[in-house]
């Protein structure tokens, strides 16, 4: 890994910049670029590390992976769906979950995004008027 990194190190020194500073990478260095990323990624580094890794700006590293999880295949990129872990343990059997300080689970559906933002306690139809309306945004 140590080899391929200053290879891709000494192409990307090698790419022309554009008149306001900015590097063109080829579609051949961005795929081979974006593969490292990838794979540091399966191997517990982010965004910021791998771009550390490479010399390279963090923004332009996560706009390549724009709306993409690094690591899940496309069919699950297109589908929306990212890995989870659960973590925790189940309440005893006399137990309500909300006894032990957190609150009590909200029935019915509920929508957890990306970015923490948690909407809880709609109807199923509510949820989709609100999709709907987030997605003309």
């Amino acid at each position: 890994m140590a080899m391929r990194l200053e290879e891709l190190r000494e192409r990307i020194a090698r790419t022309k910049v554009d008149r306001r500073g900015y590097r063109l990478y080829s579609k051949e260095l961005r795929r081979d670029l974006k593969a490292y990323v990838v794979e540091r990624v399966k191997q517990g580094a982010d965004f910021k590390e791998s771009a550390g890794e490479l010399g390279m700006a963090v923004p332009t590293v996560q706009n390549w992976f724009k709306n993409q999880v690094p690591g899940l295949e496309e069919s699950e990129q297109e589908m929306g769906f990212r890995p989870v872990e659960l973590v925790g343990e189940e309440p005893a059997a006399d137990e309500s979950p909300g006894e032990r300080g957190a609150p009590a689970p909200v029935a019915g559906p509920r929508l957890v995004m990306p970015n923490g933002i948690r909407l809880e306690g709609l109807s199923l139809t509510e949820l989709a008027a609100l999709l709907k309306e987030l997605g003309r945004c």
